[in-house]
């Protein structure tokens, strides 16, 4: 920390409004956030911010921003109520619940927000598990739950992925990083790009729609929407029919080469092409681009993820990299090891597949079981609806906004014995809860970068390119006369009020027992946490501001000694999927196909506010020009668009950058439905978007290439 004669303290800290983790400098005038912009000598960050980042100060003043926790009134109103009054009732209700019901009829969410603050995460675990409740949801069973299975059917290399170290070819299918910060390592993304460029990288784009990223790319694809795994299947076919894998490899560490050589036969370059609306010539040359290389990765995105077959999508990316030996090596250094995670042995061997779907715990309203993503979402509403169900704590999200079929998810939130809701607006979920608890938000708290760790580890598409690691303490006291608590804090309280034992889960030692006589502060819980890290959080710590922390040393091991795992490319079940027969088409052929795209200005169900929108939060319908004057709309028109599910009513704009035959919108906008009163700008496309179709072993349900029209509004 820095001060100067004005009374001004500029503060290093890191951004946790999404995943990024941009490292800060942040203006304090008077104990008040003034200013925060990107620290410009960060080797990684390089002085980049979004705007979400720098409006941090007026989301911290924000009149809209809850400075006392809320319960609700028998009228369906909130009035303000002291914070240990709420923990006493919600744990008196949480205890009836599951002496009653079991402890399943007790269930968490932890939204997307929450994935950055590891000791929200960690303290909401200890709860639960202490509670004994196997049933702990999370935003990856909604829009790319296919990654962790594909991963368990598929088996993993025992080093860190290699994609981000010196790629001599990036593939990114339905995925912006220049937006969503996903497909490119954590840090700047533009520049990382543009070196990457300049060093030679052939960065090719397959994508409906001409993204920010898209245009920067040597080769671009745009597909009709759903093709995603016929185009994989398509560059495996060319792959494997010319010999271009990397055969060394995939004889010591492959097998089921010759079940998938036979399942992508049929999808011949030219008819795949064809079925796509692609050039045949570009698909072959990517393909052979691709394969006739030893350094890249393929990373996909949410828009496939979402479209129908995620599993398979991304199983098929798997199998490329892998036939293409896009692994790191032995005696190659481990660039990305964790920083705050223990680090190491890695061995040049593959841990076997698992089963990866159809696990406990089972949903039985719903039909639906966990997988290696976790319980579905999907099923949750169906749950609560039939009262397996009762209580859901819900942090870092708004599952009223952010989950699909949102008059059945409001309707079953709405029915539960008790919703508490963390949040420091009132948003949706919160207007439904038993009682909103009034959070501190980032620069009121205490973090540590771990979460970039976990995310590395998890595929291709996140963490970071060298090791990194920041930590910040709290860099403002929260307002005067507030009484609003760190996330995690309430976990520990409601705990103790329940007469729990809390065990702090840590990946670097054995789960801790915490002192339930004695609230721990943050730093502290940090310290646990990062205990049997590879980097010390002192060292951290006493960087003041974000680090890279190589490990020149750190390179991967032979195989041990009878080692006999290898990678399926050929698994049974993705297999047949990937042969069966194309479902019928029974909608109108005029029909337009909705696919999701992202903004900058809010991430996912959060930051909806105007201060990072710039009054665009009305949640528009774009189309191609062609499209709209087709249909007679001009731009600005209100139009309603219908699907199966139903239908919503909003606005047209154009979108040059759109293939002809695709609207696109974005996910989470809106209030409550059949509420006149709520003036909640934009619109929920969980109103067309439901949950009567889901994905195989994932459970997750079919939110993009859905059939809809665009219609004049009466």
């Amino acid at each position: 920390m820095s001060k100067d004669s004005s009374g001004s303290s500029l503060h290093r800290s890191f951004c946790r409004l999404c995943y990024n983790a941009c490292d800060m400098d942040v203006t304090v005038v008077d104990g008040k956030v003034t200013k925060v912009r990107g620290h410009p000598e960060n080797p990684v960050y390089q002085g980049f911010t979004c705007l979400k980042g720098r409006v941090q100060p007026e989301l911290l003043r924000s009149p809209e921003r809850l400075l006392h926790s809320r319960r609700r009134l028998p009228d369906g109103s909130h009035d303000t109520v002291a914070f240990d009054a709420a923990v006493q009732d919600i744990a008196a209700r949480l205890g009836r619940i599951r002496d009653s019901h079991g402890p399943d009829a007790i269930a968490f969410y932890y939204g997307t927000m929450a994935t950055n603050g590891v000791l929200t995460r960690a303290v909401l675990t200890a709860l639960r598990t202490a509670i004994g409740s196997r049933l702990i949801f999370s935003p990856a069973t909604v829009d790319k739950a296919g990654k962790q299975v594909a991963a368990a059917l598929h088996g993993r290399w025992g080093a860190p992925p290699s994609g981000y170290s010196e790629p001599e070819i990036a593939v990114l299918v339905g995925i912006n990083p220049l937006v969503s910060y996903q497909g490119a390592p954590r840090g700047n993304p533009g520049k990382w790009l543009r070196a990457q460029a300049e060093r030679g990288m052939h960065l090719a784009v397959i994508d409906p729609r001409r993204t920010e990223t898209a245009r920067r790319a040597d080769t671009f694809l745009q597909p009709r929407p759903g093709h995603d795994t016929a185009i994989l299947a398509a560059m495996l076919h060319v792959v494997l029919a010319e010999g271009l894998h990397d055969a060394e490899f995939v004889a010591r560490h492959v097998e089921g080469v010759e079940r998938l050589r036979r399942a992508v036969a049929g999808f011949d370059p030219a008819t795949v092409a064809r079925e796509a609306d692609l050039d045949e010539e570009a698909l072959v040359s990517l393909a052979r681009r691709f394969g006739s290389t030893r350094r890249g990765y393929v990373s996909v995105g949410t828009g496939p993820n979402m479209s129908g077959p995620g599993t398979l999508v991304e199983y098929l990316a798997l199998c490329l990299d892998t036939l293409c030996g896009h692994v790191t090596r032995e005696g190659e250094v481990v660039s990305s090891a964790p920083a705050l995670l223990p680090a190491g042995p890695y061995h040049a061997r593959m841990t076997p597949p698992w089963r990866g779907a159809d696990l406990e715990p089972r949903m039985p309203a719903a039909g639906l079981s966990t997988s290696a993503a976790g319980p579905p979402i999907a099923g949750l509403p169906a749950e609560m609806a039939a009262g397996h169900v009762r209580a859901l704590v819900s942090c870092g999200g708004n599952p009223a906004s952010a989950w699909p079929g949102q008059r059945a998810v409001v309707s079953a939130l709405a029915g539960l014995d008790l919703l508490v809701q963390v949040d420091p607006f009132m948003s949706n979920t919160a207007r439904l809860a038993d009682y909103v608890i009034a959070p501190r938000m980032p620069l009121e708290t205490a973090e540590m970068t771990q979460h970039l760790d976990m995310m590395s580890a998890l595929s291709i598409g996140y963490g970071v390119e060298e090791s990194y690691a920041q930590h910040t303490a709290a860099v403002v006291d929260p307002p005067a006369g507030s009484e609003v608590v760190e996330e995690w804090r309430f976990y520990f309280e409601v705990g103790r009020a329940m007469g729990l034992q809390l065990l702090l889960p840590r990946a670097g030692a054995a789960p801790h027992r915490l002192d339930m006589d004695r609230a721990p502060e943050a730093e502290e819980l940090l310290d646990l946490l990062a205990e049997g890290a590879r980097i010390e959080l002192d060292v951290v710590r006493a960087a003041d501001g974000g680090s890279r922390y190589p490990l020149p040393e750190n390179r991967v091991l032979p195989a041990e000694p009878g080692w006999t795992g290898k990678a399926d490319v050929g698994n049974a079940r993705m297999m047949a999927a990937l042969t069966a027969p194309a479902e019928p088409t029974t909608t109108d052929p005029s029909d337009l196909r909705l696919i999701p795209r992202r903004v900058q200005h809010v991430f996912n169900s959060s930051h909806h506010h105007p201060s990072t929108a710039h009054g665009g939060l009305d949640n528009p319908a774009f189309l191609h020009p062609q499209d709209l004057l087709e249909r007679g709309l001009a731009p600005g028109d209100a139009v309603v668009v219908a699907s199966t599910v139903g239908s919503l009513r909003t606005t047209v704009r154009p979108d040059p950058s759109l293939r002809r035959g695709v609207v696109s919108m974005t996910h989470c906008y809106g209030g409550l439905p059949d509420d006149e009163s709520d003036t909640t700008p934009g619109v929920n496309l969980g109103l067309i978007v439901g949950l009567e179709t889901l994905q195989p072993y994932t459970g997750q349900p079919v939110m993009s290439n859905i059939a809809v029209s665009v219609t004049r509004a009466p």
